[in-house]
C-alpha cells in the first residue's frame, strides 16, 4: 500500500470524484439460529457480488474474475523483473 500512496504523492497533479451510492442492505430478513455456517456464507457471497455489480456498473468499471492471489503472483512477477 505504501508503495501506491508514494506514486500517487509523487504525481503533480491529483483528480478524484466521488459518487454517493443508496446504502445496499444485505437482507430485510433477520439472522436466525437455524442458518447453517455454509448458508451465511452463500448469502454473504451472493451481497458481495450484489454489491460488486453496484459499484461497477456506478463507475462504469470493467470487472475481473481475478482475485487477490493473482495479484500478489502479478506483483512478484514485477519484483523480478526489476520493478519495485
Amino acid at each position: 500500500m505504501w508503495q501506491h500512496v508514494k506514486l500517487l504523492l509523487a504525481q503533480k497533479q491529483h483528480s478524484a470524484e466521488i459518487q454517493f451510492l443508496q446504502p445496499i442492505v444485505q437482507s430485510s430478513v433477520p439472522e436466525t439460529a437455524t442458518k447453517t455456517k455454509q448458508e451465511r456464507k452463500e448469502e454473504a457471497i451472493v451481497y458481495a457480488n450484489q454489491v460488486r455489480n453496484i459499484i461497477a456498473n456506478a463507475g462504469q468499471l470493467q470487472k475481473s474474475n481475478l482475485v487477490y492471489k493473482d495479484k500478489q503472483r502479478y506483483h512478484l512477477l514485477l519484483r523480478e523483473m526489476g520493478y519495485s
